[in-house]
């Protein structure tokens, strides 16, 4: 049975983190299986139609919130995600050999992710932060953690004393460096506790529920 939240405290440390991250169970899971099965049939970018259907299911069932850039506007990324195919599809090459989530692949996926923000911005308007992580976090859910401003807030109350300023400076996806850095903080605690990786997915949805 899928429990539906974490406990209902205030996390207020990392031993709050790790004692929440294990009562908590991930019932998002069934919301997720459609999506990972669209990315996993469809992982390119060379026909619009399928590049629409992953972003409509992660903008529609994650709440990204593309629609506030515009009519149509899943339709145009869709659009230029097809039109900058050959980049993407390197792009994501480089990313298949990050296995999952740590110091040593976190550059990989920033730059990833700063490539992504400015194609999502052209037709928007906006810093697409929650988006971007979002649909590079459906084609490797081990590997990519999950960008919202709840998520980020939760991160940055527990972890903001450790770290340091100016790291990301200059980039367009400052926020989503600093959760990062927050994110590998809390997963080696995780890691040195629980004796192995945890799920990046339950880290996700944990960072998330305390809101």
């Amino acid at each position: 049975m899928w429990k539906a939240r974490t406990e209902d405290r205030e996390m207020k440390s990392i031993d709050d983190f790790i004692k929440a991250y294990e009562a908590a169970q991930y019932w998002w899971e069934p919301l997720d299986r459609p999506i990972l099965a669209a990315f996993s049939a469809y992982p390119g970018h060379d026909d619009v139609g399928e590049v629409f259907a992953k972003i409509a299911l992660v903008n529609r069932v994650y709440r990204a919130n593309l629609q506030m850039g515009g009519k149509d506007s899943e339709w145009k990324v869709a659009e230029r995600m097809v039109e900058q195919r050959e980049k993407l599809n390197t792009m994501f090459v480089r990313l298949r050999s990050c296995e999952r989530f740590c110091r040593d692949t976190l550059p990989c996926i920033m730059d990833a992710h700063e490539q992504l923000l400015p194609l999502a911005g052209s037709v928007t308007g906006r810093v697409e932060n929650s988006f971007c992580s979002k649909y590079l976090s459906f084609h490797l859910p081990d590997s990519i953690p999950i960008f919202d401003r709840w998520a980020y807030r939760s991160s940055w109350k527990l972890m903001k004393k450790r770290l340091p300023r100016g790291m990301y400076s200059g980039k367009s996806n400052i926020d989503y460096g600093y959760h990062c850095e927050a994110v590998i903080c809390l997963i080696d605690a995780l890691k040195s506790h629980l004796g192995h990786f945890p799920s990046l997915k339950l880290v996700d949805y944990i960072l998330y529920s305390e809101r």
